[in-house]
């Protein structure tokens, strides 16, 4: 198994309907666990079901939930797209020369029906044009985002008493499963929880039981992360339900807000 692992929080208006530069695309509804916008839009990269648009320009056709892999490097199995990375290369180019020194962030809002894979295509292919920070569009009482992150490596550490937890949540064709890179909450052989897909309130309890018995007080930046993957053919709306369930409580207490987004299984 490889794990390809991008966070970011830039604005966006408070109305998908209302902002040109989202059309067509029906964001995925969760009921509680969204950021709060501000008032300014940010740079966006919109995923419809016919197409990607990015800065509200039409870079490249989707058909059924896919690029053209003559358009990916590496043809079907790659998860580059160049005419993505060239456009975001000129795009901060011409950011810089606007506001030296500004950090570059990307919103992605990304249609409720589009699979994971594209999700992770079009993030590792922006971020290969040198964006670092990267927030998800989602519909919960009005839009919000979450912060999404995509590191270099997958995390690797042994399991001893002072090494983060490394919780992770896998997303399978029909199942939740919970379990540990350190293996002190379960392995991926034999995990934490096992639930069917669509049971979020499960996979929220056990993270919520695991976060208060870990950590009663203050810890570890390292272990306020969570690694969430999925399998490539699962739908934008089941991914984001997954991050918000293990990010916080309905009531909004904090479980592991830092989510660490994986390519998936190879």
């Amino acid at each position: 198994m490889r794990m390809l692992i991008a966070c970011a929080c830039v604005a966006i208006a408070t109305t998908a309907a209302a902002d040109p530069r989202l059309p067509g695309v029906e964001t995925p509804k969760v009921p509680y666990g969204l950021d709060k916008l501000r008032a300014t839009l940010g740079t966006v990269a919109v995923a419809t079901p016919t197409g990607v648009v990015i800065d509200g320009k039409a870079i490249i056709s989707v058909r059924n939930g896919d690029v053209d892999p003559a358009e990916k490097e590496g043809g079907s199995m790659g998860i580059k797209i160049p005419r993505v990375t060239a456009f975001v290369e000129k795009l901060l180019e011409a950011q810089r020369a606007r506001t030296p020194g500004q950090p570059a962030g990307f919103l992605l809002a990304i249609d409720k029906s589009l699979p994971y894979r594209l999700l992770v295509e079009l993030m590792f292919s922006i971020k290969a044009a040198g964006v670092r920070d990267f927030s998800l569009i989602g519909q919960a009482s009005d839009l919000g985002v979450v912060p999404i992150k995509f590191p270099d490596k997958r995390p690797s550490e042994p399991a001893t008493k002072d090494a983060p937890l490394g919780l992770a949540v896998a997303v399978t064709k029909d199942r939740l499963v919970l379990w540990s890179i350190s293996g002190l909450e379960g392995t991926l052989n034999t995990p934490k929880l096992s639930v069917g897909r669509t049971d979020t309130a499960k996979l929220a309890s056990a993270v919520a039981e695991i976060a208060k018995r870990r950590f009663p007080g203050k810890r570890a930046q390292a272990d306020r992360s969570i690694i969430v993957m999925a399998d490539g053919a699962v739908s934008m709306q089941d991914v984001l339900a997954t991050i918000v369930a293990v990010r916080t409580t309905a009531d909004d207490k904090e479980l592991f807000p830092d989510v660490l987004l994986s390519s998936g299984f190879e």
